[in-house]
């Protein structure tokens, strides 16, 4: 956790673990509820189309925090993100597509990830400086104790 007053990254650690469990969570549930609810295969489309983009963010960050440390580049890390992300992941992804899964489904499942980031990213601009410590006291019947 950052300190009180400190400069806070955009995308610090805890804020990415905490949009990786959400994004789990909401694929799971998302998942299944589709599948129950209106096709199976609609709802494993989406699944594991869900946990791809989630895999391929860890991915991604794990990538960039390597690329642009400050104290250099680790480059061990770099070449097995990117072994990671550009064969490995994106062939899961084609392989997913040649199935015959509904690319709708495919579509939403990508997108899930990226909506919680929005979600919580407009979520911790709104709510900052806000909570029972900086919440507003009215003053305006003092007068009557």
């Amino acid at each position: 956790m950052a300190r009180e007053g400190a400069a806070t990254p955009a995308l610090d650690r805890e804020f990415l673990r905490r949009v990786y469990f959400a994004s789990l969570g909401l694929t799971l549930l998302f998942g299944l509820g589709t599948a129950v609810r209106v096709d199976p295969r609609f709802g494993l489309a989406l699944t594991l189309s869900g946990l791809w983009s989630t895999a391929n963010l860890w991915v991604l960050e794990r990538l960039l925090r390597a690329a642009v440390r400050p104290t250099g580049r680790d480059t061990r890390t770099v070449v097995w993100a990117a072994v990671v992300k550009i064969p490995v992941l994106y062939g899961l992804l084609v392989l997913l597509l040649a199935q015959g899964m509904s690319p709708l489904a495919v579509l939403i499942g990508l997108s899930l990830p990226l909506l919680v980031v929005g979600l919580k990213a407009f979520g911790r601009a709104f709510f900052a400086g806000r909570g029972p410590a900086a919440a507003p006291v009215d003053r305006s019947a003092d007068h009557l104790t």
